[in-house]
């Protein structure tokens, strides 16, 4: 990458000399490659199982959603994230003190949650991540990924049914 001026022609208008710079952008370049193939990486994973990555700025309240997280609640990816205030009134009111309690106590956490999509259906999810502080103790940031586990508990359901039906015949 290269920038410069000219400082002095010939008569007929053609340059004769000049000042200028030269930066050699490969390094940022190939990082800026890297970080792509990173989103790409994230991006393929999350659709594979099913699952998206949040983030929290506690300062401002607002919500970071992937683009997987974004779809698992039937939301357009080029869509803002909803606020944290928005966002909690999906949660179901029975599994909303476990979701703030869970993010207010805890530097680690991991739990289970129903949650209302954007299209009005109660889906099951995992949620696990960490919370991050200053070095004065204020939270300041949370990560998190979210996991689909609708199907996984609709099969666990189905399969303790089944056991029960096959322990009352046998009985």
């Amino acid at each position: 990458k290269g920038r410069g001026k000219v400082i002095e022609r010939l008569l007929d208008g053609r340059p004769k000399r000049f000042i200028g710079t030269i930066t050699d952008v490969t390094e940022s370049y190939a990082l800026k490659m890297d970080t792509q193939l990173q989103r790409d990486r994230l991006e393929i994973a999350e659709q594979m199982t099913q699952s998206g990555n949040f983030e929290i700025d506690h300062e401002s309240r607002q919500l970071i959603w992937s683009k997987g997280l974004k779809l698992l609640f039937d939301l357009e990816p080029l869509e803002p994230a909803p606020y944290f205030a928005e966002f909690i009134t999906h949660v179901c009111p029975l599994d909303r003190e476990k979701f703030l309690l869970s993010k207010e106590h805890e530097e680690f956490f991991d739990f289970e949650a129903s949650i209302r999509t954007y299209n009005q259906v109660f889906k099951k999810f995992r949620i696990k991540g960490r919370r991050y502080y200053n070095r004065e103790g204020s939270l300041i940031k949370t990560f998190g990924s979210i996991l689909d586990i609708t199907e996984q508990k609709r099969k666990e359901e189905a399969l303790r049914a089944s056991e029960e039906r096959f322990q009352f015949a046998f009985t």
